[in-house]
């Protein structure tokens, strides 16, 4: 209790610099959370099951983890019975299958920390990521059986389990950027349910190779690479429901605020609101809201614009809107 603390603010050891750094929201992308910026400090533990990205989050982090734990825990079997290898020499044989995870695990981080700053997408710098990890890994994968050298083998096995680990940070990054005040609860429950991989992977894969040769191991391995790639299409980084007895003030703060479900959740009649000035305006020109948000101000008139600078400052009892240092709507 004297080295770690809740709150970096808590921790004497940490610079003020330190903690302007950490608290920063100015690099946030769109739809990302933090501490700052995410007000469910107060939501209980079972919320985690009415948040879509986070439990399909947790069944791509399955996938990851089932082949985890099938390569541990059965490649030297398999190198025994297949090829006759005597157990001694496993000691170095089994380690090849994870030289290359051992560098990917790191870079797949920094990989998506590029990603996100490069693309203002937290979509594409996590779920698109590991997307694309896994989808490398069920290629080499599946051409194992296809194969009887070993030299092949044990390379397509280092390389799929390479890429398997490409996304290894992504996972716990996609609570972190969903639920940051939620971490710790939403991160145990994760490894709660991703954790029975552990007992499933060598139990059914003894079950496979029993019944069916050693074939059947790397097929599962690619069955559960592709529920994970299912999985993870559906995450959505940042991105919790929306109740819809919810009120939102200020729709305007665009690093809190996904616009994207807004606007759709507003368009369908999910949620009302108040706020009767982007109504009004959008009909006045015969768009929907969406259309008018996105609408550049190079496409009006100048009596259009006059009229939807009115209306926008008669809302902020008239204060300084300024039209021509912005693109559009959802950029003011």
């Amino acid at each position: 209790y004297k080295v770690f603390t809740d709150y970096p603010e808590d921790n004497k050891h940490v610079s003020q610099e330190g903690i302007e750094s950490i608290r920063s929201t100015e690099e946030t992308v769109h739809g990302e959370k933090t501490v700052e910026t995410e007000h469910n400090a107060h939501e209980k533990w079972y919320h985690f099951f009415k948040s879509p990205t986070l439990i399909f989050n947790m069944v791509g982090y399955f996938g990851f983890q089932y082949i985890n734990f099938l390569i541990l825990t059965w490649t030297p079997k398999y190198l025994q019975d297949e090829y006759h290898f005597e157990i001694h020499s496993l000691w170095y044989l089994g380690m090849i299958p994870w030289i290359g995870a051992c560098f990917t695990a790191y870079f797949g981080g920094r990989l998506s920390d590029w990603l996100r700053v490069k693309t203002g997408s937290l979509r594409i710098a996590r779920s698109g990521l590991a997307i694309f990890g896994m989808t490398l890994a069920a290629i080499c994968f599946l051409i194992i059986p296809t194969t009887n050298q070993i030299g092949w083998i044990m390379f397509l096995m280092m390389l799929g389990n390479a890429c398997i680990f490409l996304p290894n940070a992504v996972y716990w990054s996609v609570i972190i950027d969903t639920a940051p005040k939620k971490t710790g609860t939403y991160g145990g429950i994760t490894h709660f349910f991703v954790n029975s991989a552990t007992i499933i992977a060598p139990t059914l894969t003894g079950i496979l190779v029993t019944s069916y040769g050693y074939s059947s191991m790397f097929i599962s391995a690619v069955v559960a690479t592709v529920i994970g790639i299912i999985a993870m299409c559906f995450v959505k980084p940042g991105i919790k429901k929306m109740k819809p007895t919810s009120y939102l003030i200020n729709a305007s703060r665009g690093p809190i605020v996904y616009e994207e479900e807004l606007v759709k959740a507003l368009e369908e009649g999910i949620i009302d609101w108040d706020f009767n000035t982007l109504d009004e305006i959008s009909y006045f020109f015969g768009l929907t809201i969406s259309e008018f948000i996105n609408k550049g101000w190079n496409l009006y008139n100048k009596s259009e614009l006059d009229n939807i600078a009115y209306y926008i400052k008669k809302h902020f009892n008239f204060g300084s809107i300024f039209l021509k240092t912005t693109k559009n709507l959802s950029d003011l």
